[in-house]
């Protein structure tokens, strides 16, 4: 019989151990294999939420929304992250997204790092003390920069930096990533959740309100 399996999840059927009571064609000769802690194909990849942010009116010619989207989708593929859509929108008749406030934070402590073009996106995992990646869909900066300033964040990427600019105080995407999911990445993190300045503050009540409550 031709053998369904193909691609990662092959190679994956091909890392994993034997399972007792089961039948294959090598169980019956030699020692079975067994669980290895380490996970199947090589070590445990990170997981890292992603906030997509649509054009917006408002910034015009500014606007480098689709181009941030594509190129920010081509070097996450790249990655070695496992890769969570997340929004910030909450879907009470659906499974598929959070319907409550908790859900969201849920998710969001799962991640060990955010990335997000979206301000609610960077208050979000701020506040729960994951640290994030933010990426400025406008050109010259808009909302997002604004805010990481508000909470003192250094783990900003502008999209001319993103589309070919500059190499930034922390290097591009990955490098960004790097530091992010890296300890000193946490720690900030854990110390903008705990010691956020006033404008911050004042974002995420504003936020919890009216997003979601």
């Amino acid at each position: 019989m031709r053998d369904l399996a193909a691609g990662p999840a092959a190679a994956l059927a091909r890392d994993l151990p034997v399972v007792a009571g089961t039948s294959s064609s090598s169980s019956s000769t030699g020692p079975k294999p067994t669980a290895s802690p380490s996970s199947p194909g090589g070590p445990e990849a990170g997981v890292v939420g992603v906030y997509l942010a649509p054009g917006q009116a408002e910034y015009g010619a500014r606007r480098r929304h689709d181009e941030v989207t594509q190129a920010l989708g081509e070097q996450l593929n790249a990655s070695p992250h496992a890769r969570l859509a997340l929004d910030t929108r909450l879907d009470p008749r659906g499974w598929r997204d959070p319907s409550t406030p908790a859900e969201v934070l849920a998710l969001l402590r799962r991640c060990d790092a955010v990335v997000t073009m979206r301000l609610h996106g960077l208050v979000l995992a701020l506040a729960a003390g994951v640290p994030a990646v933010a990426v400025d869909p406008v050109a010259g900066g808009g909302k997002v920069t604004a805010q990481a300033a508000a909470w003192g964040w250094p783990a900003l990427l502008s999209a001319e930096e993103l589309l070919g600019g500059g190499p930034g105080p922390l290097g591009g995407l990955h490098a960004r990533l790097a530091w992010a999911t890296g300890e000193q990445g946490r720690a900030a993190a854990r110390r903008a959740a705990a010691e956020a300045p006033a404008a911050g503050r004042e974002q995420l009540q504003a936020l919890v309100s009216a997003v979601l409550a």
